[in-house]
């Protein structure tokens, strides 16, 4: 059975087809008549993962690629990764975030690139970032340097590790691209 566009905003359901796993109608003297229903819940599919992930590069990256980089690395928050220091990353809403305090610091996992990068640009998409800080390090950990967002910076190494340095208790980072020439 299928319901046809409704919709039920507070709980989160938009306007659209729903199939009904359970119905129950509940009849009572002093109440009114109710209708409880159980609504299957959505599979996911490749298609909707694709179509998603579309999306997710299209907003990170703008379509956009001024800078001529023949490569990207996109680093997404689906799964607890990286190093914490007062940070966290919900798994729900794939974002990372500032656990305890005012700022946190996270670091991420070591990406190994088949030869070595001549040329690197970093763009991030998130939410009150202001005053939050992004390091680079090629070389798979220290040294890191500080990276100027939407900037081309000039280096050399073949492992990219990225740092975060989150200054508000608000901040949340959804994804971070990084763009690069070998």
């Amino acid at each position: 059975m299928c319901i046809r566009d409704r919709s039920d905003p507070d709980n989160g359901l938009e306007p659209k087809y729903y199939a009904i796993q359970k119905f129950t109608h509940k009849f009572d003297n002093d109440k009114p008549f109710q209708t409880e229903l159980t609504i299957q819940k959505e599979r996911v599919t490749i298609p909707k993962l694709l179509k998603k992930r579309v999306k997710f590069e299209y907003e990170v990256a703008e379509n956009e690629n001024p800078n001529d980089m023949d490569y990207s690395h996109i680093i997404t928050f689906e799964s607890n990764s990286g190093t914490h220091s007062g940070t966290a990353i919900d798994i729900n809403t794939k974002k990372l975030y500032v656990y305890s305090g005012n700022q946190g610091t996270w670091i991420s996992d070591n990406y190994r690139v088949g030869s070595n990068i001549s040329e690197i640009e970093v763009r991030i998409t998130g939410s009150n970032l202001s005053g939050s800080k992004l390091f680079i390090s090629l070389t798979g950990g220290e040294p890191y340097s500080e990276v100027v967002f939407g900037q081309t910076t000039t280096k050399v190494g073949s492992n990219i590790r990225v740092k975060v340095a989150l200054n508000s208790s608000n901040a949340e980072l959804n994804a971070i691209a990084v763009y690069y020439k070998t």
